[in-house]
C-alpha cells in the first residue's frame, strides 16, 4: 500500500522512549496490543506518514507532471509571503499600472531597491477600543439557514474622536483589528468585518487563521480603512446549536512602512523568466531558481508592501496547497526515526520520544493512531499541540531555542474530551478521561532550510531525494501573487492578455466570494462587474478556479467569481469525499450576458473533515465493523488541509532562518487551490503530450476555446461520490446529500471529486498505442484498470484518449476481482460507469461533452461510437476521451482497504481508406490567330500559350497542336520542331516548364500555316485545335493516398476559320 516502503534495515538510533505510567504496558497487553517493533533510522517513510496531498499528487508527479517553472499559477488573495522556503524564492519582478492605464513591470532586483527595516518603521497606536458579547445561534445548516449577530456597527474616525487620549488626536485611524472566541470553541463560526458600499454591506476581511480546537479565537487585522466609512464587526454561526461568544477589536493608527520608489518599464523591459532554466519534459529543477515570478499590489488592501508578503495569511496558505514546495518539510533522515509500539495508552498515561534539533530546522513528528493527540515539548512548554485524530497526526513546529541544538519532546497522550458511540470504541462521553492507541509514529526534524550540501533543500522540485511532508500539487509550476480580491480580478481581466503572455499564466485561484451569493438564489453575479472579468480572464487564456463559498445553503455558490459559468466552482468534501456540512450548493447565477443560469458548483476537492469518521463507517454499513490496523489513517482537516503559514510581514528574517511553519485551515478556500494545481498539471500535460486536436499552446497564444477545453477534462474525469462516500455525506442530512446522475451535474457536488491521476491520463496516455489510419486493420487493446476506495492511494478513475479517423469504436469494462486487506467486505458486484467524451468539442463554457455512456450496475459496461469518415477533401478526426469510474463497492465505502480490477478492451475498425487521388495534368492555356477569314493559300499566324499545369505530377509539358486537314505548316519559321502532314500534329521544339508558368507566368509556341491553295474548291470552314500538353517524366508517386492520372491534356479550345475566293498567289 506504500508507495515509498520504509526501509527498517539500518541500525537504530539511540532515542530515550518511555512511559509516564507504569500501568500503560500492562493495559496494552490486556487488551491484546502486540509488543512494538525496535526503534530505526529511515532512509524514507511509508506515504501513510505523510500529506494525504501529497499522496495523491504523487500519482500525477509519477507520471511525468509536476509542473512548469516557465509557466505560472496565479492568485488573487490576501497575499503571498515569498520569504517561506515553500513559495520562495522572490525574482524580484513587480507589476503595476502606470498613469496612462498601461500594465509596466520592474524588476527591484536590478535596480538595488533598498526596502527599509520593518521592524523600526511600524508604530501602532490604539485610538479606540470595541467589546461586545453574547449568544448567537442555534443556525440551521442543513435547511441553508446561518444565525448572524452585528457585534457593533462603527465609524472609525468618529469612535477615534471619541476615545482617543489627547496626545493622539491629531492622528487618523488607519487599522481595525478583532479578536473573536467561542464557547464552545470547537463550534466552526465565522467573524466578519464588513463595509457599507452604495447603501449595500460588503465582507472586506473574514477570519482564516481560527483553529476551533487550539482555543486561539479569530483575529482580524484590516489595514489602509477609510476612516469615515461605516463598518461592522459579524458573527455568524450555521451549526445546529448556540455558541456564546466574546469580542474585542480596535481602532489603531497605523505607522505603515514606507514603500520605496520603483521605477517601472513596459512588459518588456522585464523577463520574468530569466532566472529559470527548463526544458519541457524535464522533471527537476533547481531548488535554488525563483519560485515567485512576480508581485501585483495595486489594492493594498492586506498588506501595502511592493514585494511578496501577506497580511493575513489566507493567500499564502492557499498558494501552498497549489504549488508548494515543500522545502521547508523536507525530512532529514539521518535524524528521524521510526517505531511502531502498537500500544494503547490509558487515561493520565503518555508516550514521550525525545530528538535533538537544530535551532534553524523544524522539528516533526507523524503518527498513525486513535484518539490521540501529539505535543511538541521544549523547556517544559508545549509549543504546538495537534487535535484528537481518529487516525493519523502530523505536528511540526520550527524550533524556538536561540542557537545550537537543544532536545525536543515528542508527547503522545490520550485524547480526553473527544465523544464517542456505537461500536467504535467504548470511550467515555466528551469531559471524561479515555483511552488512546498509538501505533506508528515517525519524529525527528526537517531539514533546515538553509541547506543540503550547501543549497536549498529540493522538496518536490524534483523526483527522488528526501521526501517533504507537505507541498502542494503542482510544486514546479512558479507563482504569481495579486494583493486583494475583487480589485486585482478586475485589474486581472483588464490585462489578460498582457499577464497571460508576460507572466505565463495557466489558471488563477480564487478562494474568495461573496456572501450567500448575493443575494440568496438570484442574480448572484449581476452586482458587480467580476462576472465580466471572469470571461476577460477565460478569453486572455487563463482558467478561473474558484471557491464556491462556506454558508451551507444551495444558494451560496451562485456568487462571483465561483457562480460564472468559464469558471470552475469548487465545493469542499472530507477526506473521505463526504462533501462539507458548510460547503455550498449551487443554484444558478444570472450570467452577466447571457439569459441563461450558470449552475454551480463544478467538482469538489478536499478541505475539510467530520469528527468521528469510524462512528460513521460503523453506522454506514450492516453489521457495524470497521477496518482494523488496515487501510489509510483517517486525518482531520487540519492535517489535509496543512500548507504554509505565512511570517509576521512586518518581521525581519535571517534569510537563514525564514518564517517555515504550517498551519491547517478547512473550508472551500482550501478545495480552491487544491483543483487549481490539478488544473495546472492537466495544462502541462495537455501542452507536452496531448494530442494536436486538443494541445495547449504556449499561454500567450492560448485563446478562450483552449480554455474550455482544459476545464473539460477537469469535469470529464471526476468521480460522483453518492455512494463510496455516503456516510460522509450522511453527516450532511438529505436534501443536501449529493444525488447519482451518471455524469450529469448534481446541485451539491457538480460533476464529482476531482481526480489529478484521471485527468492527466485523459489528455496524455493513448489508449490505442497508436493513431489509427483509414484502411487500416481493426486495433484491439486490452488494458488492465483498477479502482478502489482506499483513499489516497486508489484510484477513482482510469482514463486515456483514442485519436481516430472515421470508423467504429467499442470500449469495455469488465469486473475481474476484488484485492485489498477488506476485500471480504464486498458484497456484490462493483458499479463501474463508462464514458467517451468529445475531447476537442467540450459543450458550452466547458461542460462534459458526453458521446457515449453506460452504466455497469453489475461491473459490465460498454459502449459504442460511430464516426463517420468525411470525404478526401475533408476527411474526420475525432479525439475522444474515454473514463471508467468506480460508482459503487456494495458493502464497502471510502476508508476500506478495496480494489476492484477490470479488463477495458479498447477495440478501433478504421473505415475504408479513400481511394487513391489521381494527380491529373490539369493544364490550362488558350490560343490566338491572325483573323478568322483567309484566301485560298494565305498564312495564319497560330499562338498556343500554356499558363499552368499540375507539378504535383511533373515539372514540365511538351506540347502540340492540331492542324486541319489541306493546312501545310512552314517548319522553318515559329517554334516548330515536326510537322505530320498525315496527322495534321504539329510538335513545338523545347517544353513549357514549371518556372515559365509561376506566379503569373506564362509560355508561348507560335508556328505559321498556309491554307489550301486549289481556290474555289477548298473553300469552307477549317478548325485548328485543341492543343495538347504531355508531361515529361510523370510522377508515378509511392504515396498510397495517390496515383498518377492523366498525363496528357487537351487545352486551349479551337478556332474555326474559313478559306473563300482564289489563292492569294493567283
Amino acid at each position: 500500500m506504500s508507495d515509498e516502503p520504509i526501509d527498517d534495515s539500518d541500525s537504530t538510533l539511540p532515542r530515550r522512549t518511555f512511559m509516564k505510567a507504569a500501568g500503560a504496558t500492562a493495559g496494552a497487553a490486556a487488551l491484546g496490543v502486540g509488543a512494538g517493533s525496535a526503534a530505526a533510522a529511515v532512509d524514507g517513510l511509508d506515504s501513510r506518514l505523510l500529506n494525504w496531498r501529497r499522496v495523491e499528487a504523487k500519482k500525477a508527479w509519477d507520471r511525468g507532471y509536476r509542473g512548469r517553472p516557465d509557466r505560472t499559477l496565479a492568485i488573487t488573495d490576501s497575499g503571498l509571503s515569498a520569504r517561506h522556503p515553500d513559495l520562495g524564492p522572490w525574482n524580484g519582478v513587480v507589476a503595476s499600472t502606470d498613469d496612462d492605464g498601461n500594465l509596466v513591470l520592474a524588476d527591484v532586483d536590478d535596480q538595488n531597491v533598498d526596502y527599509p527595516d520593518p521592524d523600526a518603521a511600524v508604530t501602532v497606536t490604539e485610538l479606540a477600543t470595541l467589546e461586545g458579547s453574547g449568544s448567537v445561534g442555534p443556525g440551521a445548516a442543513d435547511a441553508g439557514q446561518v444565525s448572524r449577530d452585528v457585534i457593533v456597527t462603527f465609524t472609525p474616525a468618529t469612535r477615534a474622536d471619541q476615545e482617543a487620549a489627547e496626545e493622539d488626536q491629531d492622528l487618523e485611524p488607519t487599522q481595525l483589528e478583532g479578536t473573536l472566541t467561542w464557547t464552545p470553541q470547537r463550534q466552526d463560526n465565522e467573524l466578519f468585518l464588513e463595509k457599507k458600499v452604495d447603501g449595500d454591506w460588503e465582507v472586506v476581511r473574514s477570519g482564516t487563521d481560527f483553529n476551533p480546537l487550539s482555543g486561539a479565537g479569530e483575529r482580524i487585522v484590516a489595514n489602509g480603512i477609510e476612516a469615515g466609512a461605516m463598518y461592522r464587526w459579524v458573527i455568524e454561526t450555521y451549526v445546529n446549536a448556540s455558541a456564546s461568544y466574546e469580542f474585542t477589536g480596535a481602532v489603531n493608527n497605523r505607522q505603515g512602512v514606507q514603500q520605496p520608489d520603483i521605477e517601472f518599464g513596459s512588459t518588456g523591459s522585464v523577463d520574468p523568466f530569466e532566472e529559470i532554466d527548463y526544458e519541457p519534459g524535464q522533471e527537476a529543477v533547481d531548488p535554488a531558481a525563483p519560485k515567485t515570478v512576480g508581485w501585483y499590489n495595486e489594492a493594498k488592501r492586506y498588506t501595502e508592501a511592493r514585494r511578496p508578503r501577506d497580511g493575513d495569511g489566507h493567500g499564502s496558505h492557499c498558494a501552498g496547497i497549489m504549488s508548494g514546495t515543500g522545502q521547508a518539510s523536507v525530512i532529514d533522515y539521518r535524524n528521524t526515526t521510526y517505531e511502531e509500539p502498537r500500544t494503547v495508552v490509558l487515561p493520565t498515561e503518555f508516550l514521550e520520544y525525545d530528538v535533538e534539533v537544530a535551532a534553524d530546522a523544524t522539528v516533526f513528528a507523524s503518527a498513525i493512531g486513535d484518539n490521540v493527540r501529539v505535543e511538541v515539548i521544549y523547556d517544559d512548554e508545549v509549543v504546538h499541540s495537534t487535535g484528537v485524530r481518529t487516525d493519523s497526526i502530523i505536528a511540526d513546529e520550527p524550533a524556538v531555542h536561540g542557537s545550537g541544538t537543544a532536545t525536543y519532546t515528542i508527547r503522545v497522550r490520550p485524547y480526553e474530551t473527544d465523544a464517542a458511540t456505537g461500536e467504535v470504541a467504548e470511550r467515555a462521553q466528551e469531559g471524561n478521561p479515555t483511552a488512546g492507541r498509538l501505533t506508528e509514529i515517525a519524529y525527528g526534524s526537517y531539514v533546515a532550510p538553509g541547506d543540503i550540501d550547501g543549497s536549498p533543500p529540493a522538496g518536490a522540485r524534483r523526483p527522488g531525494g528526501n521526501q517533504s511532508v507537505h507541498p502542494g500539487i503542482a510544486p514546479n509550476f512558479s507563482l504569481v501573487g495579486l494583493e486583494g480580491l475583487a480589485e486585482p480580478t478586475l485589474d486581472l481581466g483588464e490585462f489578460a492578455g498582457a499577464f497571460a503572455d508576460v507572466f505565463n499564466v495557466r489558471a488563477v485561484n480564487m478562494s474568495w466570494g461573496y456572501i450567500f451569493g448575493l443575494p440568496i438564489g438570484a442574480t448572484g453575479g449581476a452586482l458587480s462587474d467580476i462576472p465580466s472579468a471572469i470571461r476577460k480572464i477565460a478569453e486572455g487564456g487563463m482558467l478561473s478556479v474558484a471557491a464556491a463559498g462556506n454558508a451551507m445553503t444551495p444558494a451560496n455558490g451562485n456568487g462571483a467569481p465561483a457562480g460564472m459559468d468559464e469558471a470552475i466552482s469548487v465545493a469542499a468534501t472530507d477526506p473521505f469525499d463526504g462533501l462539507t456540512p458548510y460547503s455550498a450548493g449551487g443554484l444558478g447565477t444570472a450570467d452577466e450576458d447571457e439569459n441563461d443560469v450558470d449552475r454551480k458548483p463544478d467538482v469538489t476537492a478536499p478541505g475539510g473533515d467530520i469528527n468521528d469518521y469510524a462512528a460513521l463507517l460503523a453506522t454506514a454499513l450492516a453489521d457495524g465493523s470497521v477496518p482494523v490496523d488496515v487501510g489509510y489513517p483517517i486525518p482531520g482537516n487540519y492535517e489535509l488541509a496543512r500548507a504554509v503559514q505565512t511570517g509576521d510581514e512586518n518581521t525581519a528574517y535571517e534569510a537563514a532562518d525564514p518564517p517555515r511553519d504550517y498551519t491547517g485551515k478547512g473550508g472551500t478556500s482550501m478545495a480552491s487551490p487544491y483543483t487549481c494545481g490539478t488544473v495546472g498539471l492537466v495544462a502541462q500535460a495537455m501542452e507536452e503530450d496531448a494530442p494536436d486536436s486538443i494541445a495547449l499552446p504556449a499561454p500567450g497564444d492560448t485563446e478562450f476555446d483552449d480554455v474550455m477545453r482544459l476545464k473539460q477534462v477537469v469535469l470529464a474525469t471526476a468521480s460522483e461520490t453518492v455512494f463510496t462516500a455516503a456516510p460522509y455525506h450522511a453527516a450532511k442530512s438529505p436534501p443536501s446529500a449529493p444525488q447519482y446522475t451518471h455524469g450529469e451535474r448534481d446541485p451539491y457536488e457538480g460533476f464529482g471529486r476531482v481526480n489529478p491521476d484521471a485527468a492527466v491520463d485523459a489528455v496524455s496516455r493513448n489508449l490505442l498505442g497508436a493513431n489509427p489510419q483509414l484502411g487500416d486493420e481493426t486495433y484491439e487493446v486490452g488494458l488492465g484498470g483498477t479502482v478502489g476506495t482506499n483513499l489516497p492511494v486508489d484510484s477513482r478513475a482510469v482514463a486515456g484518449y483514442v485519436d481516430v479517423p472515421g470508423g467504429s469504436l467499442d470500449v469495455s469494462v469488465d469486473f475481474t476481482s476484488y484485492a485489498g486487506g477488506n476485500a471480504g467486505q464486498a458484497t456484490g458486484s462493483p458499479h463501474l460507469d463508462l464514458f467517451v467524451y468529445d475531447a476537442a468539442n467540450p459543450d458550452e463554457n466547458g461542460e462534459p461533452s458526453v458521446v457515449a455512456s453506460a452504466r455497469g450496475t453489475d461491473g459490465t459496461a460498454s459502449v459504442s461510437v460511430d464516426v463517420d469518415r468525411g470525404s478526401r477533401e475533408d476527411p474526420n478526426e475525432r479525439t475522444f476521451y474515454v473514463v471508467a469510474k468506480i460508482v459503487n463497492i456494495p458493502g464497502a465505502v471510502n476508508g476500506y482497504d478495496v480494489q476492484a480490477n477490470f479488463e477495458m478492451s479498447v477495440n478501433f475498425d478504421p473505415a475504408d481508406a479513400f481511394p487513391p487521388k489521381e494527380i491529373d495534368l490539369d493544364v490550362s492555356g488558350s490560343r490566338d490567330d491572325d483573323a478568322s477569314v483567309f484566301t485560298a493559300g494565305q498564312t495564319n499566324r497560330v499562338e498556343i500559350t500554356v499558363d499552368d499545369f499540375n507539378e504535383e505530377l511533373t515539372d514540365a509539358v511538351r506540347v502540340t497542336d492540331q492542324v486541319p486537314d489541306g493546312w501545310s505548316v512552314d517548319e522553318n519559321f515559329g517554334d516548330v520542331d515536326s510537322f505530320d502532314e498525315n496527322s495534321g500534329v504539329v510538335t513545338f521544339e523545347g517544353t513549357a516548364s514549371a518556372d515559365d508558368v509561376s506566379g503569373d507566368g506564362s509560355k508561348t509556341f507560335a508556328y505559321f500555316a498556309e491554307a489550301p491553295e486549289e481556290g474555289a474548291d477548298d473553300t469552307g470552314t477549317y478548325t485548328f485545335g485543341p492543343a495538347e500538353a504531355t508531361a515529361v517524366n510523370p510522377e508515378t508517386f509511392d504515396d498510397p493516398n495517390r496515383t498518377q492520372g492523366s498525363t496528357s491534356e487537351e487545352f486551349g479550345g479551337t478556332d474555326t476559320n474559313t478559306v473563300v475566293g482564289a489563292s492569294t498567289n493567283a
